[in-house]
């Protein structure tokens, strides 16, 4: 008996594949009734139990066709349809793995007579006409109450990966649309699980084409949704609501209204949890940005915000809200208009106690600093985009957008100062109270033409900025020996003014040899010019009148012109793709500050390079680049402005600053299989800086320090080398259980320098961040993930100290079960440790669980009642740690803990669609 389970644990693993090779094949030819070859008519085969399509093709230039993988024992249809012909039908079935050879297909020309023509059975499931493949969406529906997402995947070619990836015969789809409208953006999740499939009349897929739609050159293709017209006019979207221990609490809702060419997106939310309302990719697809556009987008401490516009979220205990709108309409007369405004509030409570070791090889200098925040901000943000395509050759857009800002911040620092090698310590104190208020505005036109051989695009950019403010900084000195004591407190009152205009245009000329060969020139011009003005200001001995205090003030006038040329080919051989480009610039910087009579004039000029090649196929993608550039000092290097706004750490600029020359050499490259059930990342990246650009740092006896750019000399370089791969792996069984496992490698060293005390030190930094991770998932009632991420690294300033080596293992893991049809469990733990070599560095450990319950409710699983807790073990601490080189740091700070919290959703969609609702959004 134990020898017979091997061979049966061989068949049991041999026999699926066994199985999906028993295909058979079905050929034959298609003539006209004049006995003339039908070239490029579409042959399909339909299992007749369901109706569902097998497998599909089309006729060759002699009227040959043959269609394989075809299931055995089962009935067939075979259907023939073409556009100038009848359609013509024929049963068939497989009695075993054969290729069956049927008789000539004969098809009658359609006439011109006004006749009606009532075809008993379907309408032709595929139909081609150019470059476009069109399914009749009727044909291919499955289960009733399906979604978009299940039929697209029975239509042949078409899979969808586990990441939302989606691939048409292994080529990428760039892109969903509905009625050639763009309203969910790149990522069409929220589309594929929200629209019934039922709403859609034809699917069709086409090269990938550009906002006019001229066919672009990369390979990917498109598809296209034409919806039925009862289908034209709906609503999507959902809302939340929950209170909970603590005085918790957090609500949103977003609504979407899509009306043929028009779609109008309202969002607004509200918490105390420092956290985002919506997550990006929720604003970005069901929120109206996708069409609307983002400038620009920034996360920081936790938040976010989108074109000036804060979306909640941030350090310590922040609470937030806020709302607006989207709103994105295709004029008639080829017009379309976006536009977009939101409001934002917040505020902050944030407290940090810090610690750190600095070693300067014969004494260490210890600080310990308390930092204590209060603040309160709002903001207002519009944005716009009104484009007009008058032809196919034309396009003309114009984007303005007016940022307001204003807020109130209170912050005090205090810093403890002390070397080991002196019995002293010296207290620094300030408290810094701000108001300040600023509007950011501007807009860019863009106009572009493509003609056959001839492209060209002008752009034009306009910028202001105005900001304002008041504040006072108290500062307290205070220095103890064993003899003496020695102490020191300003009351200063700082005002603050602060303008510019920014002006950058460029054009573009491209010209296209032929369909491998092109050539590019672009030059551009920028212009800045901007004014700021801080002035300090000191009460004199009697206290009756302030002094302006020259050393800490400013009257900064910036004036800045920037020149470049670029010219650059691209050819394209087969697969691969070759591009060079050069360019040259030159740059006028006139900085002045009028109080303290310093000024600097600087012009540079310098050529940049860059070198590339591309290689794609439908399953792979390689990319090899390597660039030569410059980057510049910025105004605030340069110029020698005196900031004590923290008097520890007191920061001036350095007007002989030159610019860094920077070589890198990168790769990235990803390979697959059609079907997405495996993927392999890899990328490596190696640079070399010259000329860099650090920051020198004085400290003295106070231990205190002043901060100084400087460029490195030149046997000083910083050097980097990165690689690191990613693998991803995908397998379904039998049963419907789908198994995801993943490894990830990634690698890295640096040298750079330090510039300390009047002396440089060498700074190495070794790197390396394993990791593993595994899922398993059932559609609709588990999913579980875990990975597991050890990282190592060692860093040491040579000649200061030894080598630092610190460890940090996090293991995570993640639960959704729904174990009856209206009942989820989920849950989602962190554990964390950090270790280090350092003496300095205590080691951390602590673990974040959360978990909750959700029961569906009301007609067709609208409704979620939710029970959750955040932070079961009650450990969760802003905890962190920093060792390098000669420097240790260690902070904690208050943030969330445990709560537990009764919460209300409900998901709507004017699609009525039943079954059970996707859970759509993360709490945590």
């Amino acid at each position: 008996m134990k020898q017979k389970i091997p061979f049966f644990s061989i068949l049991f693993f041999c026999l699926p594949m066994l199985l999906v090779a028993q295909k058979g094949s079905v050929s034959g030819y298609i003539t006209d009734s004049l006995n003339v070859p039908v070239s490029y008519a579409t042959v399909a085969v339909f299992d007749l139990r369901d109706s569902s399509i097998v497998n599909f093709g089309l006729s060759d230039d002699g009227g040959g066709f043959e269609l394989k993988s075809l299931p055995p024992g089962i009935p067939l249809r075979l259907l023939v349809s073409h556009v100038l012909y009848h359609p013509s039908v024929k049963n068939f079935r497989l009695d075993s793995a054969e290729n069956k050879k049927l008789d000539t297909l004969m098809v009658s020309a359609k006439d011109n007579q006004l006749t009606e023509t009532v075809i008993t059975w379907e309408a032709p499931p595929i139909v081609v006409r150019n470059d476009t493949i069109e399914f009749n969406a009727d044909a291919f529906i499955g289960r009733p109450g399906s979604a978009v997402e299940e039929l697209l995947k029975r239509i042949p070619g078409v899979e969808i990966g586990e990441d939302g990836q989606i691939t048409y015969n292994g080529r990428n789809v760039s892109k969903i649309t509905i009625d050639s409208k763009q309203f969910f953006g790149d990522d069409p999740v929220i589309l594929m699980k929200n629209i019934p499939a039922k709403a859609i009349q034809k699917v069709q897929i086409t090269e990938e084409k550009d906002e006019r739609g001229r066919a672009t050159e990369t390979g990917d293709v498109s598809i296209n949704l034409t919806l039925k017209h009862w289908a034209k006019k709906s609503h999507f979207g959902k809302a939340y609501a929950g209170y909970g221990t603590d005085q918790r609490y957090e609500s949103g809702v977003m609504w979407n209204f899509l009306r043929d060419t028009l779609q109008i997106s309202l969002v607004g939310y509200g918490n105390n949890l420092s956290q985002s309302g919506f997550s990006y990719s929720e604003l970005y697809r069901m929120g109206g940005y996708n069409r609307s556009g983002v400038n620009y987008i920034s996360f920081s401490d936790n938040s976010m915000s989108i074109n000036g516009a804060s979306f909640g979220g941030g350090k310590g205990i922040t609470e937030s809200g806020g709302g607006g709108f989207n709103l994105n309409y295709d004029i008639p007369r080829k017009w379309s208009v976006s536009t977009s405004y939101f409001l934002g509030l917040s505020r902050t409570s944030y407290e940090q106690v810090r610690n750190s070791q600095r070693n300067f090889g014969d004494t260490i200098l210890s600080t310990g600093t308390i930092n204590t925040e209060f603040a309160n901000n709002n903001s207002h943000s519009f944005n716009a985009k009104f484009r007009w395509t008058p032809d196919t050759i034309n396009m003309f857009t114009w984007r303005p957008n007016l940022a307001i800002n204003g807020g109130k911040e209170d912050n005090e620092l205090q810093n403890n100062n002390s070397y080991s090698y002196l019995a002293s310590q010296t207290l620094i104190g300030n408290q810094l109270d701000n108001t300040i208020n600023g509007i950011d505005a501007g807009s860019n036109f863009n106009w572009d033409m493509s003609l056959k051989k001839w492209e060209y695009e002008v752009f034009s950019e306009q910028i202001y900025k105005d900001e304002s403010g008041l504040g006072v900084n108290r500062i307290r000195i205070e220095s103890f020996t064993d003899t003496a004591t020695y102490s020191e407190s300003n009351y200063q009152e700082r005002e603050l003014e602060s303008k510019g205009m920014v002006f950058n245009n460029y054009a573009v000329i491209r010209y296209k040899v032929n369909d491998s060969l092109s050539f590019r020139f672009s030059p551009s011009i920028n212009h800045t010019n901007a004014f700021k003005r801080v002035m300090v200001y000191e009460q004199d001995s009697t206290l009756s009148e302030d002094v302006l205090l020259p050393g800490l003030s400013t009257r900064f006038q910036e004036k800045r012109s920037s020149y470049s040329a670029k010219f650059s080919l691209s050819k394209r051989v087969g697969k691969s793709r070759f591009y060079a480009g050069m360019s040259v610039h030159h740059a006028d910087l006139e900085l002045d500050n009028e109080l303290s009579q310093s000024s600097v004039d600087r012009i540079f000029s310098y050529p940049e390079l860059n070198l590339s090649y591309t290689r794609r196929s439908p399953t792979s993608y390689m990319d090899i680049d390597y660039s030569y550039s410059m980057e510049l000092p910025n105004s605030t290097q340069l110029i020698d402005l005196v900031d004590n706004s923290d008097p520890n750490s007191i920061r001036t600029g350095n007007p002989c600053l030159n610019p860094e020359k920077y070589h890198e050499l990168s790769t990235w490259a990803r390979m697959g299989n059609s079907a997405g059930t495996h993927s392999l990342q890899w990328n490596a990246r190696a640079s070399v800086t010259r000329n860099g650009i650090i920051n020198e740092n004085f400290f003295d006896e106070s231990g205190r320090s002043v901060t100084r750019p400087v460029n490195l000399a030149p046997h000083e370089l910083k050097t980097y080398i990165g690689t690191g791969f990613n693998f991803t792996f995908s397998k379904e069984s039998s049963k419907k259980w789908k198994h995801t496992p993943g490894l990830h490698v990634w690698g890295n060293m640096s040298q750079s320098w330090q510039y300390l005390n009047f002396s440089s030190y060498p700074f190495v930094s070794y790197n390396l961040s394993p990791g593993i991770s595994y899922g398993i998932i059932k559609k609709d009632y588990f999913d579980a993930r875990v990975s597991y991420r050890p990282s190592f690294s060692n860093s040491q300033t040579l000649g200061l100290s030894g080598p630092i080596i610190n460890r940090y293992v996090s293991l995570s893991a993640e639960l959704w079960w729904a174990p009856f049809e209206k009942y989820w469990i989920e849950a989602k733990g962190t554990h964390t440790r950090q270790t280090s070599s350092n003496p300095g560095v205590d080691p951390r450990e602590f673990t974040l669980v959360n978990v909750a319950f959700t029961r569906l409710i009301l007609k067709d699983n609208r409704g979620q009642l939710r029970l959750s807790v955040f932070d079961l073990l009650n450990q969760n601490r802003a905890i962190s740690q920093y060792a390098t080189g000669n420097y240790v740091e260690t902070s904690i700070s208050n943030a969330v803990t445990r709560y537990v919290m009764l919460s209300f959703v409900y998901n709507y969609n004017s699609f009525q669609k039943k079954g059970r609702q996707q859970r759509g959004f993360s709490f945590w």
